[in-house]
Formats: structure tokens, C-alpha cells, sequence
């Protein structure tokens, strides 16, 4: 009923997960792809198998293997209620060769820092 009706997690959780109070029009971005109930099943399938695929996400971590050294960039939200900063630590000490940008910011930092996180992605990228 919450995510069919009321379209639960555009409206009531994501607002929560900024650092500051999003404007409604970032909002409107989030909000509008899903108008009707029917256009609703994909949120509803998502919040289940972040429930219900714990499995199928460790065999993902555990096949990590051939690509855990290469050149990675986590730009992280260090105030995210959603992902808080120790599954920073765990994909840190996964990708050992991984640079992190920690920002003042939620679960979408390149909606309350677009600047620079552009930047910090650009700058990486120029680097060895």
C-alpha cells in the first residue's frame, strides 16, 4: 500500500536522505517517473530485494576478484542515513586501490555538491 499508493520511497525516504532539505524541484525528479500505482512495481522490487537478495549481493562481493585492484573513486555522503559510512570502510578495505571523496552531504551527494563532485570525478581521472 505505501510504495502502490503513496509512492513511499520517492516521497517519505528519499527526502530524509539528504543532508539539507531538497528543493521541489529535485524532488519533482524523483517523483514524476512514477505517477500511478502500476509504474510503482519497480520500487516495490527494489525495496524487496535490498530485503530479500542479501545472498545474490555477497556472491557479487565474493566474484569482486578480477576487478578489486583496479583505479576506483567512491565519492561518499558522510551524513547518508540510507548507506552510513562503515559500508564505506568495508568497499575501501574490497578495492584497496580505490580513492575515496568523503563530502558534506546524504545518500545523493551529486545533488547537494554537483560542483564538486564534477570536479573530484575529473580530477581522478587525470591521475595514474
Amino acid at each position: 500500500f505505501l510504495y502502490r499508493k503513496l509512492n513511499f520511497s520517492a516521497r517519505f525516504i528519499l527526502p530524509g536522505s539528504f543532508k539539507q532539505k531538497p528543493s521541489k524541484k529535485i524532488l519533482r525528479h524523483y517523483t514524476r517517473p512514477f505517477p500511478t500505482s502500476k509504474e510503482r512495481e519497480g520500487t516495490i522490487a527494489f525495496a524487496r530485494s535490498l530485503l530479500n537478495d542479501q545472498g545474490w549481493f555477497q556472491q557479487l562481493w565474493d566474484k569482486k576478484k578480477p576487478i578489486e585492484n583496479k583505479k576506483t573513486l567512491f565519492i561518499w555522503g558522510i551524513r547518508d542515513t540510507i548507506l552510513p559510512s562503515k559500508y564505506l570502510r568495508t568497499f575501501e578495505a574490497g578495492f584497496p586501490n580505490s580513492s575515496t571523496i568523503e563530502l558534506e552531504a546524504g545518500h545523493f551527494p551529486h545533488e547537494e555538491n554537483s560542483e564538486q563532485v564534477s570536479n573530484s570525478i575529473l580530477q581522478w581521472a587525470q591521475t595514474k
